[in-house]
């Protein structure tokens, strides 16, 4: 994986004037759908300014900066890191932004900024991934082949519990049980349905009790 490219998170603050500035050049070279708008046949190319009422402001302010920087000011102190989720919120964010924007960089670096911030412990040593309701919202907005999501399920696949699936969204729980069949004889070692192992947990006897078949 490319190095990590996130940057530390910048203040947010309240923005009286919801307006961003970024060079037209660097903005259609970057973004088809930028690229589209901006053409003076439309209004939107005359007057310069392509009005995105339905797009959070911090999540096209995190758009600006990657596209100057090649940063994505996401990264949290470690005192923070995971402990609620925004990190892997505004990441979501902005990848769904990157294809609205059609921007493939921008949406990989997403994928690789999230990556990064699963394997970044916090001041104890612990590493958090995105929680149901992120993976619901991911799915919601996103296309089914996207890779967004199967990097979601993946991540629940391989790492996750028996409490991780809390969500409702119904496509990712069914990709999910479809990657588990793939993935688990080779995370638990053992197959315990092989008849060479033990089958005693799938039998009626109780846990001390000998079994029908040691006699």
């Amino acid at each position: 994986m490319p190095a990590d490219p996130r940057g530390f998170e910048t203040d947010r603050k309240k923005h009286e004037e919801l307006n961003i500035v970024i060079h037209k050049d660097l903005l259609c070279d970057n973004s088809p759908f930028f690229a589209a708008s901006l053409k003076e046949d439309w209004k939107e190319g005359q007057e310069g300014k392509v009005p995105l009422p339905d797009d959070d402001y911090d999540t096209v302010e995190l758009y600006r900066q990657w596209l100057y920087r090649d940063k994505l000011a996401v990264r949290r102190p470690a005192q923070e890191s995971g402990t609620d989720g925004v990190e892997f919120r505004n990441l979501v964010d902005a990848f769904i932004f990157g294809d609205k924007v059609q921007d493939g960089n921008f949406q990989d670096a997403t994928i690789d900024a999230l990556i990064a911030a699963t394997n970044t412990p916090d001041l104890n040593n612990k590493t958090y991934y995105p929680a149901s309701t992120t993976v619901d919202h991911a799915f919601k907005h996103t296309l089914e082949d996207s890779p967004l999501r199967r990097l979601l399920v993946d991540m629940y696949a391989y790492h996750g519990s028996q409490e991780w699936p809390r969500g409702q969204n119904i496509e990712f729980l069914q990709q999910l049980v479809k990657e588990m069949f793939k993935v688990r004889p080779n995370r638990f070692g053992a197959n315990q349905t092989s008849q060479s192992a033990n089958s005693c947990s799938y039998h009626h006897h109780e846990k001390d009790s000998a079994c029908y078949g040691s006699g």
